[in-house]
């Protein structure tokens, strides 16, 4: 099995310019260099915890009752505020969501994710294997838990 790759905000791709010679196409770094990375411009600190109202969807994969989808939240720091989540709802679901947060939620209105995964391509195959197999074996009924 190869290394998995954190996904990367950086859109330099072959051109880096980000300051981060090691990046390859696409700005992906190996999980050594995400971790070891020097931060050259001094920051203030921010909330390590993610703002369940403040987040953008990424990317968003819906398989049938299953939805497999990349989030980010400005607000959290680590992997630049990204998770990979999957949801026992259909993808029209969770893009109505005005509340997306990646722990379990009890508010009324809130969907809980059934699983979450590290931000990187192994996380998001993961999370596809995941939803598959689940199809698969009908995993919860049809519209729900």
């Amino acid at each position: 099995m190869g290394v998995f790759h954190p996904i990367s905000s950086c859109s330099c791709k072959a051109r880096c310019s980000c300051g981060e010679p090691s990046h390859t196409p696409g700005g992906i770094k190996t999980r050594e260099e995400w971790r070891e990375s020097p931060n050259p411009v001094p920051v203030a600190p921010r909330p390590a915890a993610p703002n369940p109202a403040h987040f953008e969807i990424e990317k968003i994969e819906d398989h049938g009752y299953w939805t497999m989808v990349l989030v980010r939240y400005p607000d959290a720091t680590n992997y630049e505020g990204r998770k990979i989540l999957v949801y026992h709802h259909t993808a029209a679901v969770v893009r109505a969501q005005k509340i997306l947060d990646p722990h379990f939620c009890d508010q009324p209105g809130c969907i809980s994710p059934f699983a979450r995964f590290e931000p990187t391509e192994g996380g998001w195959l993961a999370a596809y294997l995941l939803v598959q197999r689940a199809s698969q074996v009908g995993m919860f009924h049809k519209g729900g838990k």
